[in-house]
């Protein structure tokens, strides 16, 4: 998997042929998995772990207690 910032909170994850962008700000990823299920899932993880941001910042309210 290779990750490519592109701003401050955007990101170009590639795996093999996929290639997928992930925006933390705004909660989406181009395959829509987040935007469904509201849970990031490994692309996204590997974006949080670079930017080093605690993981609560960028879930949905809705999953937090």
């Amino acid at each position: 998997m290779r990750m490519i910032p592109t701003s401050a909170n955007e990101y170009q994850v590639y795996e093999g042929q996929t290639k997928l962008c992930i925006d933390l700000k705004q909660g989406h990823c181009s395959c829509s998995e987040w935007i469904m299920t509201g849970i990031p899932y490994q692309y996204v993880m590997t974006c949080v772990h670079y930017k080093r941001v605690e993981l609560e910042d960028i879930y949905n309210s809705y999953y937090i207690i």
